[in-house]
């Protein structure tokens, strides 16, 4: 199964998630001293829905390295959806 066999919405995933992935490692250089990078800061308001289900949930140790990817292949998934029903309908 290659690329152009791909549905949209997974099409959509995948390069929202390598966009992500592409300028979260290119800023891990410019970490703090020892090893431990900041937390890159053009993340945290498109994790802002994220920040309002643990205040919803309680006290929830969730670590936004993990739930970033998701959450950003998730937005691409949606975004691949909706380009998949314009062009269906242009099809028909």
């Amino acid at each position: 199964m290659g690329w152009k066999d791909w549905p949209y919405w997974l099409k959509g995933g995948v390069i929202v998630l390598g966009i992500y992935l592409i300028a979260t490692l290119s800023l891990l250089p410019f970490g703090e001293t020892g090893g431990n990078p900041r937390f890159p800061l053009w993340l945290v308001p498109s994790l802002f829905p994220l920040f309002i289900l643990i205040e919803i949930l309680g006290d929830v140790q969730i670590n936004p390295y993990i739930i970033s990817p998701i959450f950003y292949f998730l937005i691409g998934s949606l975004i691949g959806w909706i380009v998949g029903k314009f062009k269906s309908k242009n099809v028909q």
